[in-house]
């Protein structure tokens, strides 16, 4: 196929899935070279830390610092301790761990001028349902095992509504960090965060992988081989070829993530032969 004839996908969506997003990372790495100049991105969940390295051009790094935190975790008392949270400390490690990963991703005026000044970038929130944060995850996690797809509508029947954040306009007011954290809030591992004033939770609750308008031409990375995934004119979905074996709540496990990634450049790399075929 000639150059000039392969599909380049300018827009792209990062799905959510914790600790499977570094999925993310090694897939566009096996593409990188034939990605047109990205115009817009959503993104959700974890999928929110994953645009923030391709936007920044840091994926290796992330995957570096985050493993490194992750074996300082490792010799901890683990993702959850009671005697942690007697001593003081938060009953789990997340939230912190979480926070500090980020802070040093944007401690750079290169990493904030990159996310300000870059491409259209949304990252979806969710307003839990009126029976409160932790029954919204529920009825999500519940059914998305059913539904084989990532557009879920349980907490939207609910109740739950999406909230839709500028994410170069975060970073222009300094608040990008606390947007990504927001993006990944999942009770009961991460406290009720807020976002201008409106509790928020992870936006993986109401659309784990959110499009872009009907016949942009986009490229949705999910990170569950879903089974049900839509056929809808301008999208193309890109997905793990198997489960991805990590714990998406185990933030000591370095070695999942470093799979996790490892197996995503094995799938960019098939996906790339289906390009270029």
């Amino acid at each position: 196929m000639k150059q000039s004839e392969i599909q380049r996908f300018p827009n792209l969506v990062f799905g959510g899935g914790g600790t499977r997003c570094f999925w993310h990372g090694g897939f566009l790495g096996s593409i990188y070279d034939l990605l047109a100049p990205t115009q817009k991105i959503n993104a959700v969940s974890g999928g929110a830390l994953s645009a923030l390295a391709y936007v920044t051009k840091q994926e290796a790094r992330l995957l570096d610092i985050t493993g490194s935190h992750f074996d300082v975790a490792a010799g901890g008392p683990g993702n959850m301790s009671w005697a942690r949270r007697r001593s003081g400390g938060d009953l789990f490690i997340h939230q912190v761990l979480y926070r500090t990963i980020v802070s040093i991703m944007m401690d750079n005026a290169a990493a904030v001028e990159a996310i300000a000044e870059g491409p259209q970038f949304t990252v979806q929130l969710a307003k839990p349902s009126r029976y409160g944060a932790l029954a919204t995850v529920l009825a999500y996690a519940a059914e998305v095992p059913a539904r084989g797809s990532p557009h879920v509508r349980a907490a939207r029947r609910m109740g739950a509504v999406p909230v839709y954040v500028d994410a170069r306009q975060a970073a222009r007011e300094g608040r990008f960090v606390d947007l990504v954290v927001a993006a990944a809030s999942s009770p009961p591992v991460f406290d009720q965060l807020f976002w201008d004033g409106v509790a928020v939770i992870d936006g993986g609750v109401v659309d784990n992988a959110f499009p872009h308008e009907e016949g942009e031409d986009q490229l949705i990375m999910v990170t569950r081989p879903y089974p049900k995934l839509p056929v809808i004119e301008g999208r193309t979905y890109a997905k793990p070829s198997r489960k991805i074996a990590t714990n998406k709540l185990d933030f000591t496990d370095r070695a999942g993530i470093e799979a996790a990634w490892k197996q995503g450049m094995d799938d960019g790399a098939a996906f790339r032969a289906t390009l270029t075929a």
